[in-house]
């Protein structure tokens, strides 16, 4: 009978350890995969030039697009259509 609860005991032990080791692989394929999509992403400093850039642009199409509607003799508070 002895046997039979270290038998048990062990079967136990060696259920744990197999669960805990699939949890620690699967933790390394995520530090993992973390690691590699942090270097596909730019700088921190060129980001922000990015979208510094981004927004410069974003102004220089709004004004352009209301000074084609005054241009084009657009009353204010008419729906334009933008593509």
């Amino acid at each position: 009978m002895n046997r039979s609860k270290q038998a048990t005991a062990t079967d136990n032990l060696l259920e744990k350890s197999s669960t805990l080791q699939a949890h620690a692989t699967e933790r390394e394929n995520f530090t993992l995969d973390a690691e590699a999509r942090s270097f596909s992403l730019p700088p921190a400093d060129e980001t922000d030039k990015l979208l510094r850039y981004e927004s410069h642009l974003d102004r220089q199409l709004d004004r352009a697009i209301d000074q084609l509607d005054r241009l084009s003799g657009n009353v204010e508070g008419k729906t334009r259509h933008i593509l």
